[in-house]
């Protein structure tokens, strides 16, 4: 959290204390931590503590604000901004924040959106037909650039829906599989 500068943190219910933690190692102010509301089931019926915004609240505070100035890039700058800074797993020391530039991401989402229409239309089912939308169960951490491009950005361009859990339980996955007709496990072997 300090190398990468983080000016605020997102977090959920069953991690806040690790966060407020982690939070007043730093330096961060409390009023940086917001919190990614979950189901009531996975927060053992607590609801968010007062004192916290939530993304509702950001959400809502975001509707009744002023329009914000369109981005006026130059050209190649979409190449040359960091979108992303995922950390690597450190295997030759400490982790090390890589810069993923708006153009790998779209790039990667846009490689496999390709693909997966190839695949459907080389069945020659039409019930196959690129048209068609896919629940996924999102279970790889959305901070590692498998999670984040492959199950936050290329499903969801495509219109397919994405279940995400807070952990990795056999029964609350399995459950969720059947719950929400999840038809694609994205995994690592």
């Amino acid at each position: 959290m300090q190398d990468s500068g983080a000016k605020c943190i997102f977090t959920c219910l069953p991690l806040l204390e690790t966060t407020l933690q982690v939070a007043q190692k730093i330096g961060l102010p409390k009023n940086r931590v917001y919190i990614l509301e979950l189901p009531l089931q996975a927060t053992e019926g607590k609801p968010s503590p007062k004192g916290f915004k939530t993304i509702q609240d950001l959400i809502d505070l975001g509707q009744s604000a002023p329009d914000i100035e369109p981005l006026k890039w130059e050209k190649g700058e979409g190449a040359r901004r960091t979108a992303f800074l995922c950390y690597s797993s450190g295997t030759s020391g400490l982790p090390k924040g890589v810069m993923i530039s708006h153009r790998n991401v779209i790039a990667n989402t846009m490689q496999i959106q390709t693909f997966d229409k190839v695949y459907r239309d080389t069945l020659n089912d039409p019930k196959s037909k690129y048209n068609h939308q896919e629940n996924c169960l999102g279970l790889l951490p959305m901070s590692h650039i498998y999670g984040l491009v492959v199950i936050c950005h290329a499903g969801i361009y495509q219109g397919d829906g994405c279940i995400v859990l807070p952990k990795f339980e056999f029964q609350t996955c399995f459950a969720a599989i059947q719950n929400y007709k999840v038809n694609t496990l994205y995994l690592v072997g």
